[in-house]
């Protein structure tokens, strides 16, 4: 917010500010104000012209809708994520994140309520208790067609000067009801400000679910 309010001054001063208009517009795109978003970078003179694209793409109509999708129908049940990390709060947070991010993209989530209160009745409450069941037995139990497994590897923050250094990895795998693997990755992100560090799994969220 802070930020923002410097470059509005600085557009106060000169609206032709190209570098200003382009930081406002990351700013509101970061707030999912898409238009606002918009607005700023096509005053970059030009400089902005994949970011445009990129938001004019987002509002154009799907081809295909979500729901036709097969692979969109299937249930996902995200289980409790194991912990590596020195942070017990991360695993539990982090979760939460992803399965919001996955219904924001139109995928069926299981409620997280529902799923811990299945996976007890096998006696299991922590991620580093799943290995101890099979996919099969962890997908009969919680009724999914998809099972997400996660691993908190790293969640800490180191001070640097007046800095605040955050870095996050996370590794996820996704698979069937009888355990065959559809999808897995790893990613890390490391975030140098003054925001809280869960922060920094905005932007990391979405890389770690791009990437292939």
């Amino acid at each position: 917010e802070g930020a923002a309010a410097l470059w509005r001054q600085l557009l106060d001063q000169n609206s032709q500010d190209h570098t200003a208009h382009h930081h406002l517009g990351v700013y509101y795109e970061r707030q999912r104000r898409w238009e606002d978003a918009r607005r700023e970078y096509q005053q970059t003179g030009g400089e902005s012209q994949q970011e445009v694209a990129q938001l004019d793409a987002m509002a154009r109509p799907v081809a295909v809708a979500a729901s036709s999708s097969p692979f969109l129908q299937d249930t996902i049940a995200v289980l409790p994520f194991e912990n590596e990390s020195v942070d017990v709060d991360a695993p539990a947070y982090i979760r939460l994140r992803v399965e919001q991010q996955l219904r924001s993209w139109g995928y069926r989530v299981l409620a997280q309520a529902d799923t811990d209160a299945r996976l007890r009745t096998i006696g299991i409450s922590a991620g580093g208790q799943l290995r101890s069941a099979g996919e099969s037995a962890l997908a009969q139990a919680t009724g999914a067609d998809r099972l997400l497994f996660g691993n908190v590897e790293e969640y800490r923050s180191v001070n640097v000067g007046i800095y605040t250094r955050r870095q996050v990895r996370l590794s996820l795998r996704l698979s069937d009801a009888q355990g065959k693997l559809l999808w897995q990755n790893k990613a890390q992100t490391v975030v140098q400000d003054v925001a809280p560090p869960k922060k920094a799994l905005e932007s990391f969220l979405v890389h770690l679910a791009h990437t292939q």
